[in-house]
């Protein structure tokens, strides 16, 4: 987990799909975020949002599937 990101949401939207918001001021930093969940094998068939700034602070939707 990078340490200038910051999870908001974590949902679990039906039996196995993961829902996750995420927040950083950077965007590198949620990439790592989404790339780890992926190479680890946390979350299966990941994808993420563009994400959106404001304030200088940018939120992404992390999705994916229990393996």
């Amino acid at each position: 987990m990078p340490e200038e990101v910051q999870i908001t949401s974590i949902q679990n939207t039906n039996n196995n799909h993961i829902e996750i918001q995420a927040q950083s001021r950077s965007y590198a930093q949620l990439g790592y975020l989404t790339t780890n969940i992926k190479v680890s094998g946390v979350l299966n068939n990941v994808i993420s949002t563009a994400g959106q700034q404001n304030n200088n602070i940018i939120t992404i939707k992390i999705e994916g599937d229990l393996p």
